[in-house]
């Protein structure tokens, strides 16, 4: 929350302001109260800016609301993960699989152009990168490392596809699936966030409303089904350490 930081600025300017007044009364002719009132007035004028930004936060509606009923993966990127998108350059790692479901609240319909995952470490906001599976197959690796055997599998419906080019009505919900990969800096199941811009250029990000306990699992063949034979995957190259994994 920036609102303190704004409020300590503008102590320390009129504080500024306030001496520099003082000094110059021997120079230039001025009331005696001039330099304490200056002072009070810049502070009030910052501190009535702050409490209307925050009441105007508190007041502002939502656009939209998200849960994430369903959670299932690795829960580090220090466990090799057991889905894999193979696509015609790479296999790359999906440690998550996220079960998204997307509330409508605007009163008008409402077209999603973008959006994005992020989880809070320490007091910054990182980027999940999400997979985006138009691009290649997912593989479900038996034992976190027989590629021999590697298995197609299916999530449906993803939820690109549900939200994708299409006008949401007020009180329509969207529930799919996201592959997403884990950032270097790690993430935290207890503090996501979904970011939204609609294709009208607004912006918007509310909390995602987390699993409930057990909603987190490390079987990930509990969110899709087998959908093809086996095949051998070992020889293709893996992408599963870099900073995105996303092929696009």
């Amino acid at each position: 929350m920036k609102h303190p930081i704004v409020i300590v600025g503008a102590w320390f300017s009129a504080d500024v302001i306030r001496l520099w007044l003082v000094n110059h009364k021997s120079k230039h002719r001025m009331p005696n109260w001039l330099p304490n009132w200056v002072f009070v007035g810049v502070v009030s004028v910052a501190s009535a800016g702050c409490l209307f930004a925050v009441l105007y936060e508190n007041e502002r509606p939502k656009t939209f609301a998200v849960s994430a009923p369903v959670i299932i993966g690795s829960p580090s990127r220090e466990v090799l993960p057991e889905y894999w998108l193979v696509t015609q350059e790479a296999a790359y790692a999906a440690p998550l699989a996220m079960q998204l479901e997307f509330a409508n609240l605007k009163p008008i319909s409402s077209m999603v152009s973008a959006y994005s995952i992020e989880t809070k470490i320490g007091r910054k906001w990182v980027t999940m990168p999400c997979l985006d599976v138009r691009r290649g197959n997912v593989f479900w690796v038996p034992g976190h490392v027989d590629f021999v055997h590697a298995k197609l599998i299916d999530f449906r419906p993803m939820f690109n596809d549900l939200i994708q080019n299409k006008n949401l009505q007020p009180g329509d919900t969207a529930k799919g699936w996201l592959l997403i990969s884990i950032p270097k800096e790690g993430w935290n199941p207890k503090s996501l966030q979904c970011r939204i811009k609609y294709s009208s250029g607004e912006e918007a990000v509310e909390p995602v409303i987390g699993p409930d306990p057990g909603g987190f699992d490390t079987d990930l063949r509990g969110g899709a089904i087998i959908a093809g034979p086996t095949k051998d995957i070992s020889t293709i190259p893996k992408k599963y350490r870099e900073d995105r994994y996303s092929p696009s």
